[in-house]
């Protein structure tokens, strides 16, 4: 107990001395009015106004990283030192206090300095700002104020390591001047010329399957490389390098394998998909089972029971395991089917009357056809230039639409287009890693975790490791091993 006493009289003298000296308001006010004037005039388009906490925050860290390293090392360089050169350290001695209860009170002192500055500067301005906006997440907030007591406790730490080491004053503040320049600059730049050095780039280009939605959607990315699409029961299926189902309601997406990725096309109709390639497949989505046929054809489809394979110059009937070569008068790049006929895109419009055995040509626009397909009685034509056909009235109708491969259902007409996305790349591990051993590192790591202000699309960049619990647990280590060597030290110094 006496120990606990002797370091609360020492933590005391150090609090009231600075409190004498106005350090604690003057830190104070610095946190509360730079808090304040960042929300209302740093608001977006120039104009003033209050920000939200979240921000403030964004903005404040940079602020943060700036001052209270600073704060923390000026409070805490000369502590040992300091009093040694002033000659108090050997009274302080003389009296039954041992050289760790020294340390230790001195740390709690002017720890509590620099907490209660951070706490009411930050504090008081929050709350401005939260009734201000109508709006405070407290989680945050409060997140950002004890690591912010952390950090700064952290660069106390250090500072009363170098003066337990050093035996002048000056050159103790030379240290701690070129520690805060160490950590906030050189660090970093040893760390990003490594990387470079490493041959890590910051992006990398990936083909992206964008599926447009026409009459009543919005267009979504599937990161997949896509060929062709279809629609049926509520799912787009995407083929690539297998069949991507990706529900329309749930948003939720689920990869089959294939057989091989010899394919060029795929097609849907009452609970079948089918896929055109060196040979075409037929997969049950209920069953889940395959069914090969050993056609080559270039696009399939289904109607009134029959399979319809296109190759190009003609169209193969399938039906129970009979086929049926049908001659067609040009060559033909895509199949739909509609009710008892079936659409096939040339250099103009072909129709196939099942029935009757005949073909019909409309001519189009002229045009490069990419693919087509059938919906509600139209025939949906996307290419270089794009139409829907209307099947009765047989006009032509201009609309547009991009993409390379197009599907109809439930009203809408769906497209696929591949786009080129820059995506960031994650840094390499040891990266991370060098991160804990800097604080300032470690505190920017929390912020950016936590905040997520304009840090939405980089939340996948950090590895599992590399959260809020390790962070704080790591400025923790940063305040508990810099106060163990102070004791070792100290305890070994000659006053």
């Amino acid at each position: 107990m006496n120990e606990l006493h002797n370091v609360a009289v020492i933590a005391k003298k150090e609090f009231l001395d600075n409190w004498r000296n106005k350090w604690i308001l003057a830190i104070t006010a610095i946190f509360l009015i730079l808090t304040l004037v960042t929300s209302y005039f740093g608001s977006e388009g120039g104009e003033a106004g209050w920000r939200s906490i979240s921000a403030t925050i964004a903005v404040m860290t940079a602020f943060v990283l700036l001052l209270i390293p600073i704060i923390a090392l000026m409070l805490g360089y000369a502590s040992i030192v300091g009093e040694k050169e002033k000659g108090s350290l050997g009274v302080l001695l003389s009296y039954p206090v041992s050289r760790a209860e020294i340390v230790i009170g001195k740390f709690v002192g002017l720890g509590l300095v620099v907490s209660t500055a951070i706490l009411f500067g930050f504090g008081i301005a929050g709350i401005i700002i939260g009734i201000n906006t109508k709006s405070m997440d407290f989680g945050k907030y409060g997140l950002f104020i004890i690591s912010s007591i952390l950090f700064g406790l952290s660069y106390l730490a250090i500072a009363i390591l170098i003066s337990s080491l050093l035996k002048k004053r000056s050159t103790a503040m030379g240290a701690a001047i070129f520690l805060w320049f160490f950590f906030a600059i050189i660090w970093g730049m040893i760390v990003l010329g490594a990387l470079s050095l490493s041959g890590w780039e910051i992006t990398s280009t990936q083909t992206i399957s964008q599926i447009n939605v026409y009459d009543g959607g919005n267009s979504f990315e599937i990161n997949e490389i896509g060929k062709s699409i279809a629609y049926g029961n509520g799912n787009i299926y995407l083929l690539g390098n297998g069949i991507i189902e990706y529900n329309l309601s749930s948003h939720s997406m689920k990869k089959n394998p294939i057989p091989s990725h010899n394919y060029v096309s795929i097609s849907y109709k009452n609970g079948n998909l089918y896929l055109a390639g060196d040979k075409a497949l037929i997969y049950s989505i209920d069953k889940k089972e395959w069914k090969t046929i050993n056609i080559s054809c270039n696009d399939i489809s289904y109607c009134n029971g029959s399979i319809y394979m296109l190759n190009f110059f003609k169209l193969i009937q399938y039906n129970e395991g009979k086929f049926k070569n049908i001659s067609l008068p040009s060559i033909c790049y895509s199949i739909s089917c509609g009710e008892d006929k079936i659409y096939l895109a040339s250099q103009s419009l072909i129709e196939y009357d099942i029935k009757n055995g005949t073909f019909s040509n409309y001519s189009l626009p002229e045009t490069k056809i990419y693919d087509i397909a059938y919906g509600d009685g139209n025939v949906y034509i996307l290419g270089s230039k794009s139409f829907s056909f209307n099947t009765t009235s047989k006009e032509t109708r201009e609309i547009f639409m991009e993409g390379s491969s197009i599907a109809y259902g439930d009203g809408k007409i769906f497209t696929l287009e591949q786009k080129s996305k820059m995506r960031l790349q994650q840094f390499p591990t040891w990266y991370y890693v060098s991160d804990f051993f800097n604080p300032v590192q470690i505190y920017r790591g929390i912020i950016a975790l936590n905040i997520e202000f304009g840090m939405e699309d980089f939340k996948e960049l950090y590895p599992s490791f590399y959260n809020t619990s390790s962070l704080i647990l790591s400025l923790i280590i940063w305040i508990l091993a810099p106060l163990v060597a102070s004791i070792y030290f100290f305890r070994r110094r000659d006053i």
